[in-house]
């Protein structure tokens, strides 16, 4: 098994060069995602078409219509502009396909053109070792009461009426527990979406996620990226949680997702 330096202090994420990732199996590489949950490689090179047929190994991919060839979604903001996600303003830290009706096992994301850009860097936060770092009310509140999504890109989303959408607080993968859906945008923000804790009023949820943020984004469980043209992250979506920086300039970036095995 891999032995190399993690990028987070709490033991997860590693980085491969391009020969190290091409030489691994499927099989070797789930294990690294396994013992790792993410790992970047620097400079890989590949066209989307590539990866694709890469990720078609792990499994069937999420296609959907907001998806170019119904598999690829491009993250460039100069194109796309009247939504939040497709766009340049900052992702809040987040697991996805809760509002596409997807159950999401790995994401990968790969940089295509990266030009005069300030900011724009897409982290990675270690949700299962800071969930032990919640205070235990926050904890309880996420387990006993579960956590509620209104849609805002409506045009993006599946699940896309002006409700709000139910849904577990927690995760539970290979016997561990991790926070489910993501944290919510900063005022004045505009929001892809708005996420509350279920029945413990509004002011109360809002302290609470701004404390998750303190910790899910402190250095001892976030990862930074900064993009170059042909890097690639690829990620387990149950376990670790993903932001982007808001940003200005050129950044077009391409994101697939696996699925989840049909049980």
């Amino acid at each position: 098994m891999h032995t190399a330096k993690t990028l987070i202090p709490s033991g997860i994420g590693i980085r491969l060069n391009a020969t190290e990732f091409r030489a691994l199996t499927v099989t070797e590489a789930e294990q690294l995602l396994a013992q790792y949950q993410f790992m970047v490689v620097p400079r890989l090179g590949w066209s989307p078409a590539e990866l694709q047929a890469y990720l078609e190994q792990f499994g069937p991919l999420v296609r959907n219509k907001q998806r170019d060839q119904d598999t690829m979604l491009t993250l460039d903001g100069s194109k796309v502009k009247s939504e939040v996600v497709r766009g340049n303003g900052r992702l809040p830290l987040h697991r996805d396909g809760l509002l596409m009706n997807e159950e999401v096992k790995y994401v990968a994301i790969l940089c295509l053109q990266f030009e005069g850009v300030r900011n724009g860097r897409t982290y990675i936060s270690d949700n299962g070792a800071a969930w032990h770092a919640f205070p235990q009310e926050i904890k309880n509140a996420l387990t006993e009461n579960g956590i509620e999504v209104l849609p805002q890109d409506v045009t993006y989303y599946l699940k896309n009426e002006a409700q709000w959408y139910p849904f577990p607080g927690t995760l539970i993968h290979r016997g561990k527990t991790y926070m489910n859906g993501g944290l919510p945008y900063h005022k004045g923000e505009r929001a892809s979406f708005i996420v509350r804790i279920a029945r413990i009023g509004d002011a109360l949820s809002e302290a609470y996620f701004q404390t998750l943020e303190q910790i899910l984004e402190s250095p001892a469980f976030t990862y930074y990226h900064e993009w170059s043209p042909g890097d690639l992250i690829l990620f387990d979506n149950r376990t670790v949680l993903h932001g982007r920086e808001a940003y200005e300039g050129h950044r077009s970036l391409v994101q697939m997702q696996v699925k989840e095995a049909a049980v």
